[in-house]
């Protein structure tokens, strides 16, 4: 993988050791982090074929707009909102709802208690099947403006959701993504979600233990 600065305190990297031609990617994935950017570009086939991330660790605020903003300005993968198939989410507040209990209202209000957000914050929420639940989260009201703006129609996904996208039979599931400080992880059993979590983690322990 190659890599190179871009900015001080950015950084990029490649999939390819070569500089891969715009015209070979077929559909764009993007994720934000609270301080950070990934926009990946895969081929016809489903294959990455470039990645680029963006991280601006020297801001003390999460979800600094003008932040984001250059990079949705300034990234070559994402200058073709056709491509764009999703937009990830990294939420600090996020709950897992069960269907037959979620309304909008309430889990505005749960959020808030349960997962410390602002009320002041915007809620997204989005189905999975296996439970049958809603995966609620929030984002600050600037940078949801900011989504619409720039990604129009686009699905704003909470980023967890990869860990429910195909159902599994798999005896014990273990999922963990790790990035700026935080864990989001859970736990499948003979097909079923056991648990999941966010949590801070600073060292490999905190997510052992």
């Amino acid at each position: 993988m190659a890599s190179d600065t871009v900015a001080a305190q950015r950084r990029s990297f490649h999939a390819n050791e070569h500089n891969t031609l715009l015209s070979e990617v077929d559909s764009v994935l993007c994720v934000l982090l609270p301080k950070a950017v990934l926009a990946a570009g895969f081929n016809a086939d489903g294959q990455v074929v470039v990645a680029h991330f963006n991280a601006d660790p020297a801001t003390k605020t999460n979800w600094e707009p003008d932040f984001f903003e250059q990079q949705f300005m300034g990234e070559t993968l994402l200058g073709v909102p056709q491509q764009i198939r999703a937009v990830f989410v990294a939420s600090e507040h996020a709950l897992l709802i069960p269907q037959s209990v979620f309304h909008a209202d309430a889990a505005r209000q749960w959020i808030q208690k349960l997962a410390a957000a602002s009320p002041n914050e915007v809620l997204h929420h989005h189905p999975i099947s296996q439970p049958e639940a809603s995966y609620a989260f929030t984002l600050p009201a600037p940078m949801d403006k900011l989504l619409h703006r720039y990604f129009g129609a686009t699905p704003v996904l909470p980023l967890a959701l990869y860990q429910h996208h195909k159902p599994t039979k798999a005896q014990c599931l273990m999922q963990c993504f790790v990035a700026e400080g935080r864990a989001y992880a859970s736990l499948h059993q003979n097909g079923v979600l056991a648990w999941q979590q966010q949590f801070p983690c600073t060292t490999a322990e905190d997510i052992v233990w």
